[in-house]
């Protein structure tokens, strides 16, 4: 009869144990707004009490409110795209990173085009004050990169973008590459002032599902300077059609020693919530550091806008 109760004291606290491991590897979703106002939400950045959102094929820049509502779009296309709700995908830009920077003084939304093709190696800038728009040529800067990183321009792909300080990163999809360049020596060599840059670019190891390997889609920085990701599998779907049941993960990289990338620390979004996540932007002035908001591309159904915290594991 003592051995039976040891037994059962031994179970009942592996039971404990196990249940208390669980909740570190869910995230805490607070909120779901389905936007209707944005057909493709593919980045997305908080500024001050602004969410400014972009869409890969949309011709505006949104900006919505922290109460999730959409307070103003700006035309970020030729006037003639004003009365078009999605832009040809032969034509579009696709606008799939942002992320706020200082230029030429004045605080600002970098947009940048994921490089995939020439008609999408564009990019701007927004100045917050005064809405002026500033609109980058960007062909030679994917070119000189592609060269840099080794790799065929068709395996381009730039899905994420974040900036801190001097370092600017950007997140690679096909490669799952993270590339880390000067923002000093990108506005030079933008502007035609310097013949190079500095590249350096890490591999990350992110896990598969379903024999499909969870590809980066956004960065950015937290208020302490750590680096987020988010990524997802779309199980193999193929272009045009609907992304079944995709899976998605947010996850951190420690960047004191970005050579060391290959098991990053990471939670997956529940199966319930099987949405092609594409951006992420970690609120600022908040009491947790892993408080989120997250953008998801509609494709052919509605985008959204969520917030939420999350634990990672290993």
């Amino acid at each position: 009869m003592l051995y039976f109760s040891r037994s059962l004291q031994i179970l009942f606290f592996l039971i404990i144990l196990l249940g208390c491991r669980n909740p570190s590897k869910k995230s805490i979703l607070e909120k779901d707004v389905n936007i209707l106002s944005v057909p493709s939400a593919s980045a997305c950045e908080q500024i001050g009490n602004s969410i400014f959102i972009v869409g890969d094929d949309s011709p505006y820049l949104y900006r919505f409110d922290l109460s999730f509502r959409n307070v103003d779009s700006i035309l970020i296309y030729p006037d003639k795209y004003s009365r078009v709700n999605r832009i040809d995908k032969e034509k579009k830009h696709d606008y799939e990173s942002m992320t706020s920077v200082q230029w030429n003084g004045q605080e600002a939304l970098f947009i940048l085009g994921s490089g995939s093709k020439k008609a999408r190696q564009k990019g701007l800038i927004y100045l917050l004050n005064g809405n002026k728009i500033i609109h980058l040529d960007l062909h030679r800067f994917y070119t000189a990169l592609s060269a840099l990183m080794g790799i065929d321009q068709s395996e381009l792909n730039c899905e994420g973008m974040t900036l801190q300080n001097d370092q600017l990163i950007l997140a690679n999809k096909p490669t799952n590459a993270l590339i880390s360049i000067s923002w000093k020596q990108f506005i030079s060599f933008v502007s035609k002032k310097s013949p190079s840059f500095d590249v350096r670019v890490y591999k990350l190891n992110l896990p598969s599902r379903n024999q499909h390997v969870i590809q980066l889609t956004g960065l950015d920085f937290s208020s302490d300077g750590t680096l987020y990701f988010t990524a997802y599998s779309n199980n193999g779907a193929k272009p045009g059609q609907f992304y079944p049941k995709p899976r998605a993960i947010i996850g951190k990289v420690n960047l004191s020693n970005l050579e060391n990338v290959n098991k990053p620390n990471y939670t997956e979004l529940t199966p319930s919530l099987a949405l092609k996540i594409e951006g992420i932007s970690m609120l600022k002035k908040t009491q947790g550091n892993n408080d989120f908001i997250l953008v998801s591309d509609g494709e052919n159904e509605i985008s959204h806008l969520l917030k939420g915290t999350f634990s990672l594991v290993k």
